[in-house]
C-alpha cells in the first residue's frame, strides 16, 4: 500500500487556484488592501497587460522607470475615460484611490 495520499485533478485545480488567490492578495496589495503595487516594478518586469493600461494613462518606459508623471495624473476619476478608469483599475486603483492624491500604486 503507498503511503502518500493520492489527490484528484479537481483537488489539486482547486488547491491551485487558491493559491494563487491567496498569493496575489498577500503580495500584491498593499495593508490596507487599496491597489496592487507596481511602483516596485522597472517597465520591462511589467506584464504586456500591465503595460499596456500603464500607456493608456499615459506612461512610457522612460516616465515609468524614472517615476515621471503621466498626463491622466492631473485628472479626477471623473474626468478619465472609460478606457482609461478601466487602465486604472487593472494597475489596481479604484475611484478613491485614484482621487487620493497620496496614494500611488504605479
Amino acid at each position: 500500500m503507498c503511503k502518500y495520499q493520492s489527490f484528484s485533478s479537481v483537488e489539486i485545480q482547486s488547491s491551485t487556484r487558491l493559491f494563487y488567490f491567496i498569493f496575489f492578495i498577500t503580495t500584491m496589495s498593499d495593508p490596507e488592501g487599496k491597489a496592487n503595487h507596481y511602483e516596485d516594478f522597472d517597465w520591462d518586469e511589467l506584464t504586456e497587460e500591465v503595460r499596456a493600461a500603464a500607456t493608456t494613462l499615459g506612461y512610457d518606459q522612460k516616465l515609468w522607470d524614472g517615476d515621471g508623471k503621466a498626463s491622466s495624473d492631473q485628472k479626477d476619476w471623473e474626468e478619465l475615460t472609460t478606457e482609461e478608469r478601466k487602465a486604472a483599475e487593472l494597475l489596481g486603483y479604484t475611484e478613491e484611490t485614484w482621487d487620493d492624491d497620496s496614494f500611488c500604486c504605479c
